[in-house]
């Protein structure tokens, strides 16, 4: 029969090679066709909008615990019994947190241009000539920097978070002897980082 091979007869110098075709088309080596890079990932042009603040109002950004700095959130300062906001270097700017002033020898915290309010640092009064600090509305206190009392028909003039000294009375922390305003809970931010992130002291107010 014809089809069957002949295995005998078959050597290997009988196999074809490369050089029974065309060595030029093996040799022809064609270049590979270019891929597409991935189409890029789109970006957001706006800005990342972080959580703001628990506390009914505020609209500052919270730091930590869901709260501002102002409301009790943030790192608190490492000092021993000092419950207020680390600035830097986990202390409070009283304690050596935060810029300090440039001035050799003053180890205050620095207020602007590397000095502290009583070298300079910090905005200054508005008026010709006058190089005290602003207190309120690039004026200092002598020029009018200050403002009234929030509470209606009251002329008098304001001593801290908005109301003179009467009227800030109500409205103080409920921790006794504490002069700051209440921030959260009745407690002023010191007092509520001790009572609630330290937990130091009673959250039970007193009033």
């Amino acid at each position: 029969m014809q089809h069957v091979f002949d295995y005998l007869s078959y050597s290997a110098y009988d196999a074809p090679t490369y050089l029974d075709g065309d060595v030029e088309k093996l040799l022809d080596f064609a270049a590979p066709e270019p891929v597409a890079p991935p189409p890029p990932k789109p970006v957001s042009v706006l800005p990342r909008r972080r959580a703001k603040c628990n506390e009914f109002g505020c609209l500052r950004a919270a730091q930590s615990s869901f709260w501002c700095i102002k409301h009790g959130g943030g790192k608190q300062c490492q000092f021993p019994n000092c419950a207020k906001a680390a600035q830097s270097r986990n202390l409070c700017k009283a304690h050596g947190g935060g810029p300090r002033c440039q001035v050799p020898g003053c180890t205050k915290g620095s207020q602007g241009q590397g000095k502290c309010r009583a070298h300079g640092g910090g905005k200054r009064c508005a008026v010709d000539g006058c190089d005290r600090g602003t207190q309120r509305g690039d004026l200092c206190a002598k020029h009018g920097g200050s403002y009234r009392c929030m509470s209606f028909g009251c002329t008098r003039m304001e001593r801290g978070g908005g109301y003179c000294e009467p009227h800030r009375k109500a409205l103080l922390c409920c921790v006794g002897g504490c002069q700051r305003l209440a921030r959260k809970n009745k407690f002023c931010t010191e007092h509520f980082r001790r009572a609630f992130a330290v937990k130091e002291e009673s959250t039970t107010c007193v009033i």
